[in-house]
């Protein structure tokens, strides 16, 4: 990685609070895209049956189960996607409230931090 990095380090491993938070908005914003595609093509993925006969009825139901499943996937996944970004925000608050507990018991000398 180029540039320095702002973030928390800790025997090899960093943390960096302002890329999480632009992370969990990035993921937001997918989840959101995501959702409002799938919302605008979901009726374009029913299709009528292509006539009265017994095939093109079975051909059209087959179809649109396929469409179902599809959507039912893709929609987990969107919530999915929304799970991952509240992860990284209560992570990240986490990390915030344990760095600050950290750093007030070493100013007091108490020493103790809860986790």
């Amino acid at each position: 990685m180029s540039g320095e990095s702002t973030g928390h380090g800790f025997d090899g491993v960093r943390f960096d609070p302002e890329a999480a938070a632009r992370a969990s908005t990035g993921l937001d914003g997918l989840a959101d895209r995501l959702a409002a595609e799938l919302q605008a093509v979901e009726e374009a993925l029913r299709i009528p049956p292509a006539g009265v006969d017994e095939v093109s009825g079975r051909a059209a139901v087959t179809s649109n189960d396929v469409a179902a499943s599809y959507l039912s996937s893709a929609q987990a996944g969107v919530h999915e996607v929304r799970k991952l970004a509240a992860a990284l925000r209560q992570q990240t608050t986490e990390f915030d409230r344990l760095e600050s507990e950290t750093v007030a018991s070493l100013e007091t000398g108490s020493g103790t931090v809860s986790a």
